[in-house]
């Protein structure tokens, strides 16, 4: 079974699409919080996947520094 690696792309589409809904739509306050803390959670994807890049970018530029 193959798992498909999402992107930072792809989450930083989604976290848009969260945006998108806040501003175009008359929302309650309990589909807001709902809302927020989906947009919370790719934050925080978003974060650990760049965090994840720069952790290989380091590796290969030590490798040919060394």
């Amino acid at each position: 079974m193959s798992t498909k690696q999402v992107t930072v792309a792809e989450k930083l589409e989604q976290l848009e699409a969260v945006l998108v809904w806040f501003e175009s739509e008359e929302i309650t306050v309990e589909e807001s919080l709902i809302k927020y803390e989906e947009a919370l959670e790719l934050s925080k994807e978003i974060e650990e996947l760049l965090k994840n890049a720069k952790n290989k970018v380091e590796i290969i530029k030590n490798k040919f520094e060394a």
